[in-house]
């Protein structure tokens, strides 16, 4: 078989498109995978955003006051490093504390609440007198 120039031409030609089409899809490819990277590092930082919001907007409308001017920035505390109930809790003092004990952890009766109450007592007393070395 016996091909003329013209014929010879177009052969040449077919292959160079054919090279063509070959980088120019792998360049698509490669577009393809880095668009795909991209927008799983968008989803990571949209996540991390919402999850850094949450902690700012819990920490800044549901936590008093005065513990909120403990997280203000400056101080050794930074949002989100501190649970929030943790938080909360540095707000009450000892009654409430020892209130919400009684509430949540003791068994119903009032027997069990003299107990506890004797029993808080002495771990007051124990702790003052040994605690610091004399009274403050």
């Amino acid at each position: 078989m016996i091909i003329d120039e013209e014929e010879f031409l177009l052969i040449l030609k077919l292959k160079d498109l054919k090279k063509q089409y070959r980088t120019e899809y792998q360049d698509l490819r490669d577009l393809k995978a880095e668009i795909q990277y991209c927008q799983h590092l968008v989803d990571q930082c949209r996540h991390r955003l919402l999850m850094e919001f949450d902690i700012w907007y819990n920490e800044s409308f549901f936590i008093p006051e005065d513990i909120q001017v403990s997280l203000k920035p400056g101080s050794s505390i930074r949002p989100g490093m501190v649970p929030i109930s943790r938080i909360v809790s540095l707000g009450e003092d000892d009654q409430d504390k020892f209130s919400q004990l009684q509430q949540t952890e003791l068994p119903e009766g009032p027997d069990s609440i003299s107990f506890y109450n004797a029993k808080v007592k002495t771990e007051q007393k124990v702790a003052w007198e040994g605690g610091g070395g004399g009274r403050v």
